[in-house]
């Protein structure tokens, strides 16, 4: 069993040492990596404005995006359902990142006496709606359903 297992490792730590070996090798245009990073921060900066408001998934929860600055997003999250009771109603701090048009958030429960912690992911679409994903961590890891990973559409609302 050890042998198998150290023959495993160690082709899968040859594969991955290969794949350093043929990047390091590439031709790397620095100029445009330069650029694409410059057009890839003013399509950030075009798209902050049109982040900011309030926004509702299909469940009815709220983002609420109350600051877009220097590629930093800072709001709140209100969820409409939950196992823990005390937290549906309850704006809660969300932190995270936009880049181009994809964004992430952490939203942390704690404040409402939760076990779980939210990493969501996505993107704004050309039709103004926030594609994301998101995965819920319970501090219990043991469990069987400590993580839940699922997908919300949130629309922007006045």
């Amino acid at each position: 069993m050890k042998i198998k297992y150290l023959t495993t490792l160690c082709a899968v730590s040859l594969t991955i040492l290969s794949g350093f070996t043929l990047i390091s090798n590439a031709k790397v245009d620095t100029h445009k990596l330069i650029e694409q990073a410059d057009s890839n921060h003013l399509i950030a900066e075009k798209l902050q404005p049109s982040l900011l408001g309030k926004w509702k998934n299909q469940r009815g929860s709220v983002l609420q995006i109350l600051s877009a600055t220097n590629n930093v997003l800072t709001g709140t999250f209100t969820t409409a359902v939950a196992k823990t009771k005390q937290c549906i109603g309850k704006p809660l701090p969300a932190t995270g990142y936009v880049n181009g048009d994809a964004i992430s958030l952490i939203i942390n429960f704690a404040p409402c006496n939760s076990p779980y912690t939210v990493a969501m992911t996505g993107y704004l679409s050309h039709d103004n709606k926030l594609h994301t994903m998101y995965m819920a961590q319970n501090q219990n890891r043991n469990q069987w359903n400590a993580c839940i990973i699922n997908a919300d559409v949130y629309h922007k609302f006045k």
